[in-house]
């Protein structure tokens, strides 16, 4: 039968970072999991987490929570390693919302496995105090981003935490190649790695404006991308480019959710036959940008589109070649630099299909009804 090995002395001594990350990652796809099914652990840290038949494992559920279970602890027993838990399990464990614990236990378990350190620090990660930041003690391409998710699985008020879902992606995040490896990487992507390597020193900016200014460089990251792919096509369609009517094409795929105080952008191209009144065919690249909280949580979305338009009859017949939306995605981290990444390769991918269908309506003047995927 396989025994399962103990997860420090699978990953033996001074482990590679990405194979940390692999690991925990899996950990937290795990909890994620339990979750979703209303289970929490409550006693991550690195003693329960285990490597067997090539899987990173959890072990001891001896103070798992999940529906029905009676929720006080019993008497006599102490509620997980005290240098991994959550201070609100030291106050009132039997009370305490148990999901957000087992965040802070994870975040310290990562540190505690990226730096070979015995036991985490105590109290929030402070990326920008050198004690605390992994950049002072691995190396790591995406370790900027990993202080700045450790800060935030770790507040005192366990609101204020990411979730484990989020904890989850942004690990897998930082499994990617980064922006600056990749030959097809734009500046927008490099932009975004530089903000969040340079995150410490626009600390010294109020938190207030320094978010402000977060929101603003993202967007115009991604207003970058928008005017280069409608430049690019424009050209390629010998399209007159005119600027849209700022993104509402893309921030329609956002829905309507509760009000939200914070920014909201918008950018687009619109592609035009030149020297026509009344043009059959626009093409529309667009994007928007909307950010939902003030520590910088964000919706994005992107789209490519070929109308055609019914001359006379004031109808249009709109056909989107690629359209997504991302949702809650941190600025200036791993997760934004692949959501760049993706919406410019998703635009880019869609240029053989928007011209076809463009040419397929100027070629039979608009006399159509209806598009579809791959006319030519």
């Amino acid at each position: 039968m396989p025994v399962a090995i103990p997860i420090q002395l699978a990953l033996g001594e001074d482990p590679e970072p990405r194979t940390v990350i692999t690991a925990v990652a899996e950990v937290a796809g795990t909890l994620e999991a339990l979750a979703d099914e209303g289970v929490a652990h409550r006693d991550i840290k690195p003693d329960n987490l285990f490597k067997l038949n090539d899987q990173w494992v959890i072990g001891d559920f001896g103070l798992v929570t999940y529906p029905d279970k009676d929720p006080r602890t019993e008497h006599g027993r102490k509620l997980g390693p005290t240098d991994y838990m959550a201070p609100e399990m030291r106050h009132d464990a039997d009370n305490a919302t148990p999901g957000p614990a087992d965040v802070w236990a994870l975040a310290k378990t990562l540190w505690v496995l990226l730096t070979s350190e015995t036991l985490p620090l105590p109290g929030t990660h402070r990326a920008s105090e050198p004690a605390h930041t992994l950049r002072e003690r691995v190396t790591f391409t995406f370790a900027a981003e990993l202080d700045r998710l450790l800060e935030q699985a770790t507040q005192i008020a366990p609101h204020d935490r990411v979730s484990i879902s989020a904890m989850a992606r942004e690990l897998q995040a930082c499994l990617a190649d980064p922006p600056e490896a990749r030959t097809a990487a734009g500046i927008a992507e490099l932009r975004a790695r530089a903000a969040a390597l340079t995150a410490i020193s626009r600390q010294a900016v109020t938190d207030g404006r320094n978010r402000r200014t977060l929101a603003a460089d993202s967007w115009n990251e991604l207003a970058k991308i928008v005017y280069d792919a409608g430049t690019e096509l424009g050209e390629a369609l010998s399209f007159e480019v005119r600027a849209g009517e700022s993104g509402y094409e893309a921030s329609a795929m956002f829905g309507r959710p509760p009000f939200s105080p914070f920014d909201g952008y918008g950018s687009a191209c619109l592609l035009l036959p030149p020297g026509e009144a009344q043009p059959n065919v626009e093409v529309i690249v667009a994007a928007a940008m909307r950010l939902l909280r003030d520590d910088g949580i964000a919706e994005i979305a992107a789209l490519l589109r070929v109308d055609r338009i019914h001359v006379g009859k004031g109808v249009h017949d709109p056909h989107d070649v690629w359209a997504k939306a991302y949702r809650d995605i941190p600025l200036a981290s791993a997760q934004a630099a692949n959501t760049l990444a993706g919406i410019r390769a998703g635009l880019a991918n869609g240029f053989e299909e928007a011209m076809k269908l463009s040419i397929s309506i100027l070629a039979d003047g608009g006399t159509a009804h209806g598009l579809r995927r791959g006319d030519s």
